[in-house]
């Protein structure tokens, strides 16, 4: 099965945005593929998840680019 998610963790509390994303969601992974839009920070810092930008209609890998915007160096 293939489950889309749009802000999953948009109405939870921080400490239940953490659990969603390094609990429940690799859980959920396990037996299902997963398709999420979010502008969560937590997704940054998930394992296993690979990161899509879609930009002149053409999806490419976003996660060092995104990281590098996040953190403070």
């Amino acid at each position: 099965p293939t489950f889309l998610l749009d802000e999953p963790d948009r109405s939870l509390s921080i400490s239940n945005q953490a659990k969603f994303w390094n609990s429940y969601l690799p859980t959920l992974a396990e037996e299902a593929q997963v398709i999420i839009a979010t502008h969560s920070v937590f997704a940054l810092f998930a394992d296993d998840i690979s990161f899509f930008d879609m930009v002149d209609q053409n999806a490419h890998d976003s996660r060092n680019q995104l990281l590098d915007a996040v953190l403070v160096k």
